[in-house]
Protein backbone atom coordinates (compact mmCIF):
# COMPACT_ATOMS: atom_id res chain seq x y z
CA UNK A 1 0.00 0.00 0.00
CA UNK A 2 2.63 2.33 0.89
CA UNK A 3 4.53 1.84 -2.03
CA UNK A 4 1.02 2.44 -4.46
CA UNK A 5 0.80 5.97 -2.78
CA UNK A 6 4.87 6.72 -3.47
CA UNK A 7 4.44 6.60 -6.82
CA UNK A 8 1.18 7.84 -6.88
CA UNK A 9 2.96 10.94 -5.36
CA UNK A 10 5.38 10.70 -7.77
CA UNK A 11 3.15 10.49 -10.98
CA UNK A 12 0.77 13.51 -9.50
CA UNK A 13 3.75 16.20 -8.66
CA UNK A 14 5.23 15.20 -12.03
CA UNK A 15 2.59 15.59 -14.29
CA UNK A 16 1.49 18.79 -12.40
CA UNK A 17 5.29 19.75 -12.52
CA UNK A 18 5.07 19.32 -16.48
CA UNK A 19 1.44 20.37 -17.14
CA UNK A 20 2.34 24.23 -15.61
CA UNK A 21 5.57 24.23 -17.88
CA UNK A 22 4.02 23.30 -20.53
CA UNK A 23 1.14 26.35 -20.14
CA UNK A 24 3.88 28.27 -19.42
CA UNK A 25 5.68 27.92 -22.39
CA UNK A 26 2.76 28.31 -24.75
CA UNK A 27 1.75 31.61 -23.13
CA UNK A 28 5.11 32.89 -23.73
CA UNK A 29 4.73 31.50 -27.40
CA UNK A 30 1.29 33.40 -27.37
CA UNK A 31 2.90 36.24 -26.51
CA UNK A 32 5.62 36.06 -29.03
CA UNK A 33 3.16 35.62 -31.76
CA UNK A 34 1.11 38.80 -30.65
CA UNK A 35 4.33 40.88 -30.37
CA UNK A 36 3.77 41.13 -26.87
CA UNK A 37 6.56 39.47 -25.97
CA UNK A 38 10.29 39.79 -27.91
CA UNK A 39 13.09 37.76 -28.22
CA UNK A 40 15.28 40.34 -27.32
CA UNK A 41 13.66 41.72 -24.40
CA UNK A 42 14.05 38.31 -22.24
CA UNK A 43 17.72 39.02 -22.25
CA UNK A 44 19.71 35.69 -21.24
CA UNK A 45 19.66 32.68 -23.01
CA UNK A 46 17.56 30.56 -20.38
CA UNK A 47 14.95 33.38 -21.37
CA UNK A 48 15.52 32.32 -24.86
CA UNK A 49 15.22 28.93 -24.52
CA UNK A 50 12.26 28.77 -23.04
CA UNK A 51 10.57 31.32 -25.34
CA UNK A 52 11.47 29.19 -28.30
CA UNK A 53 9.66 25.91 -26.16
CA UNK A 54 12.77 23.88 -25.23
CA UNK A 55 12.28 22.49 -21.69
CA UNK A 56 15.36 23.07 -19.64
CA UNK A 57 16.24 22.20 -15.98
CA UNK A 58 15.91 25.15 -14.99
CA UNK A 59 12.42 25.31 -15.38
CA UNK A 60 11.02 25.78 -11.72
CA UNK A 61 7.27 25.52 -11.05
CA UNK A 62 5.91 25.96 -7.19
CA UNK A 63 5.77 22.00 -7.40
CA UNK A 64 10.11 22.22 -7.22
CA UNK A 65 10.13 25.28 -4.86
CA UNK A 66 7.81 23.44 -2.43
CA UNK A 67 8.94 19.91 -3.36
CA UNK A 68 12.27 19.45 -4.67
CA UNK A 69 16.25 18.92 -2.75
CA UNK A 70 19.39 18.35 -3.94
CA UNK A 71 21.15 15.22 -2.86
CA UNK A 72 25.33 14.93 -3.26
CA UNK A 73 26.20 11.25 -3.82
CA UNK A 74 30.20 11.46 -2.99
CA UNK A 75 32.31 8.16 -4.44
CA UNK A 76 35.63 8.00 -3.02
CA UNK A 77 38.57 5.88 -5.10
CA UNK A 78 39.76 3.11 -3.33
CA UNK A 79 42.76 2.82 -4.80
CA UNK A 80 44.05 6.95 -4.55
CA UNK A 81 41.22 8.43 -1.69
CA UNK A 82 39.86 10.85 -4.96
CA UNK A 83 36.89 12.26 -3.98
CA UNK A 84 34.23 12.99 -6.77
CA UNK A 85 30.59 14.22 -5.97
CA UNK A 86 27.84 14.78 -7.77
CA UNK A 87 24.53 16.41 -7.53
CA UNK A 88 21.08 15.38 -7.89
CA UNK A 89 17.75 16.85 -8.17
CA UNK A 90 15.24 14.88 -6.00
CA UNK A 91 11.31 15.09 -5.70
CA UNK A 92 10.82 13.05 -3.06
CA UNK A 93 13.73 11.11 -0.71
CA UNK A 94 12.92 7.43 0.68
CA UNK A 95 14.00 7.16 4.22
CA UNK A 96 14.53 3.90 5.94
CA UNK A 97 12.80 3.97 9.41
CA UNK A 98 13.89 0.92 12.11
CA UNK A 99 11.30 -0.73 13.85
CA UNK A 100 10.58 1.78 16.95
CA UNK A 101 12.11 4.71 15.96
CA UNK A 102 11.50 8.16 15.20
CA UNK A 103 11.55 9.52 11.92
CA UNK A 104 13.89 12.52 13.68
CA UNK A 105 16.43 9.77 14.94
CA UNK A 106 16.45 8.31 11.35
CA UNK A 107 17.19 11.73 9.56
CA UNK A 108 20.22 12.41 11.73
Amino acid sequence: MQQDAHEFLNYLLNTVSETLIEEKNAERERMMRNGTLRKGTLGTDRGRDEASGSSSKTDTTWIHEIFQGTLTNETRCLCCETVSSKDEDFLDLSVDIDQNASITHCLR
